[in-house]
Order: C-alpha cells, then sequence, then structure tokens
C-alpha cells in the first residue's frame, strides 16, 4: 500500500486508473450530448404548445433518449465502480479517503450516472401525462 507497494502493484494502479479516467470521460461527455439534445427538446416543445400530437411524440423520443441515457450511464458507473474496487487496495496514502467523505448521493458519479438521468425521466413522463390529461379534458 502506499509508496511502498511493488511496482507490479504500482503498474497495475496505474492502468485500472487510466481505464477508470477514461470511463469517466465518457460518462461526463455522454452527459453533456444526452443534456444538450434534451435541452433542445424541452424547447421545442415550445414551438407548438397547443398541438397535443407534437408534444406527445416530442416527449417520447424525450423519454426513450433519456433511458437510453440511464442505461448508457448506468454501466459507466458500474464500470467505474469495478475499476474502484479492483485498484483501491493499491491507491496512494490519502487518495482512497477522499473517495470515502462525500455520501454517496452526492458523489459526481451518481449524479451523472443516476440522479440526472432519472430527474429527466420523471420529467418526460409528467410532460406526457400532462399533455394526454389534457387532451382527454378537453
Amino acid at each position: 500500500m502506499g509508496e511502498d507497494r511493488p511496482v507490479a502493484d504500482k503498474a497495475k494502479y496505474e492502468a485500472l486508473r487510466e481505464r477508470w479516467d477514461h470511463e469517466d470521460t465518457l460518462l461526463v461527455s455522454r452527459t453533456g450530448t444526452f443534456l444538450t439534445t434534451s435541452s433542445i427538446l424541452w424547447a421545442a416543445l415550445g414551438f407548438q404548445p397547443d398541438d397535443s400530437f407534437f408534444l406527445i411524440v416530442i416527449g417520447i423520443i424525450g423519454l426513450v433518449l433519456s433511458i437510453l441515457w440511464l442505461t448508457t450511464s448506468l454501466h459507466s458507473f458500474n464500470v467505474i465502480g469495478t475499476l474502484f474496487r479492483l485498484c483501491k487496495n493499491d491507491m496512494p496514502y490519502g487518495i482512497k479517503e477522499i473517495y470515502q467523505r462525500k455520501p454517496v448521493l452526492f458523489r459526481p458519479t451518481t449524479v451523472f450516472a443516476k440522479v440526472v438521468p432519472s430527474l429527466m425521466i420523471a420529467g418526460w413522463v409528467v410532460e406526457i401525462a400532462y399533455t394526454i390529461w389534457k387532451l382527454v379534458a378537453s
């Protein structure tokens, strides 16, 4: 552990950490892509606010994209978690403690992989349900 670990463990840690960083970068990149796409779809709802068919179609597209986002994000989250478990015993002093200070819900990986996509899915479900309710009520 720490600076006294053998070179083989250091090489293993560095390889795992490189993969971990890559997966984390992919997660952030995918989050940016999906947030941009979702923002465009949310903005599109304002173009035809009285056309229920248009609103439902946009809502369904947004819901499907958000489910795909959650699926790909959960994959990254699981890979990052696996890589953490594989290399946590070889981490230099002080680094492992950084990852254990924040409550799990507030860790960036959790927010990007679980919380934000889930909120977006909930938003699209509410938008679709509200539009259908307005259509049926009128």
